[in-house]
């Protein structure tokens, strides 16, 4: 059974927080500034989390041993271009020419070079 682990980009302060953690209710993360938790809303009332985008761990590494989560973009052996990894089907995908192919058979030999929220140049043409 994979490792379930979330980040969180914050739009509001242009940062991504790891550790993020759901109750029934609420939605926190750990800023590790300050060392505490914070709650970055709930589902009921007005929060953050309209401010929030959070992503999933795929649960597998790249070649340098880096996790690799939603919204990460990868360099694919043999393949000249960036691609972003996203939930399709039930699984962490990437496409490429219009196919939609299982993160399982590239992980190992492939190389997070950043992600959509941190470095939005990555996406581009080829991305």
């Amino acid at each position: 059974m994979r490792e379930m682990k979330f980040r969180g980009w914050s739009t509001a302060d242009k940062k991504m927080y790891y550790n993020v953690w759901f109750d029934n209710l609420e939605v926190h993360w750990f800023n590790g500034e300050d060392d505490e938790w914070v709650c970055i809303g709930d589902r009921e009332a007005n929060s953050m989390l309209h401010q929030t985008f959070i992503m999933q761990y795929t649960g597998l590494h790249d070649r340098h041993d880096k996790e690799i989560y939603e919204g990460d973009m990868i360099l694919l052996p043999g393949y000249n271009k960036k691609h972003r990894v996203f939930m399709s089907q039930g699984m962490f995908c990437v496409e490429e020419d219009g196919s939609l192919f299982p993160l399982s058979q590239f992980y190992s030999t492939t190389e997070v070079i950043g992600n959509i929220y941190e470095n939005p140049k990555l996406i581009g043409r080829n991305g």
